[in-house]
């Protein structure tokens, strides 16, 4: 297991008016009380919701992918496995690639 440099998770979406120009999205990370100060602010100005619903899943995607990376890897080793082993290398592969593109290592 690594250690988190990111913003740990939760992230949540809120709401903002910008201008004159709509509703925008920010993420943030803290507890729905407004004067609470741990919180942190993620991202700001998200126009497209389902880019803010995104961005919010991140770190919740982040841990998904890990565990299925360590499920993976575990079961490519298996001898006696239904789907070719290079398949799942692949996987494993794409999985690693992404992990250390979240994490800033790529």
């Amino acid at each position: 297991m690594t250690t988190t440099t990111h913003t740990p998770g939760p992230w949540k979406i809120g709401r903002y008016r910008s201008g004159g120009r709509g509703t925008s999205r920010t993420i943030w990370r803290g507890d729905d009380n407004e004067r609470n100060t741990n919180w942190a602010l993620i991202a700001r100005h998200i126009h497209n919701p389902a880019d803010a619903a995104l961005i919010a899943a991140a770190p919740e995607l982040l841990a998904a992918l890990e565990d299925a990376l360590t499920l993976l890897s575990a079961v490519a080793d298996l001898a006696a496995v239904d789907v070719h082993p290079d398949k799942i290398n692949a996987v494993c592969d794409a999985a690693a690639d992404a992990i250390a593109k979240a994490r800033g290592e790529a």
